[in-house]
């Protein structure tokens, strides 16, 4: 058994934050005040070279101040944030394709035509509408896509599959 009596310590932080806050150089301010706290507790910092910001409806010269205040650069709309894109419009066609082959490949990764009914169930409740819940929470989705996630889902659970292969044995 060896002991260390001066061990080295890592850290590595991989989360993501967005903030919000008004438009003026003020309120960037403010939260570069709270990251330089933080990190003085914690021993933390921010890496600049990862940080955009986005603005929304603000002037030319108040984005050009707060740039220069803040050290950071402008993003681009749409972007990932948690895996799901993030945009300033309603999902389009193709986002909604996304979705639909997400929850598809999980449903073939499963192999459940050697899973029970109660299995499939189960998986069905638990994965494939919390993936569908998830989106529904960042975006409004229309009825012609809740329709075909409920097919699938409904498919799954009597097939194993995401066709449609049979009449299922319950209306």
């Amino acid at each position: 058994m060896q002991c260390v009596t001066n061990p080295t310590y890592s850290l590595a932080v991989n989360d993501d934050l967005l903030l919000f806050c008004k438009g003026d150089a003020v309120s960037i301010m403010w939260i570069l005040r709270v990251f330089s706290t933080f990190s003085a507790a914690s021993s933390l910092s921010m890496n600049k070279t990862k940080l955009e910001i986005y603005f929304n409806v603000v002037n030319n010269e108040t984005m050009e101040s707060i740039l220069q205040v803040s050290g950071f650069h402008t993003g681009a709309l749409p972007f990932k944030y948690l895996g799901v894109p993030i945009s300033s419009k309603k999902l389009t066609k193709s986002k909604e394709k996304k979705l639909t082959d997400r929850i598809v490949a999980r449903i073939r990764g499963w192999g459940t035509r050697h899973l029970s009914y109660a299995g499939r169930v189960v998986l069905v409740n638990s994965v494939l509408t919390t993936l569908h819940s998830y989106w529904a929470s960042l975006f409004l989705l229309s009825s012609r896509l809740m329709n075909k996630i409920n097919a699938i889902c409904r498919n799954s659970l009597w097939s194993g599959t995401s066709e449609f292969k049979k009449v299922p044995n319950i209306s």
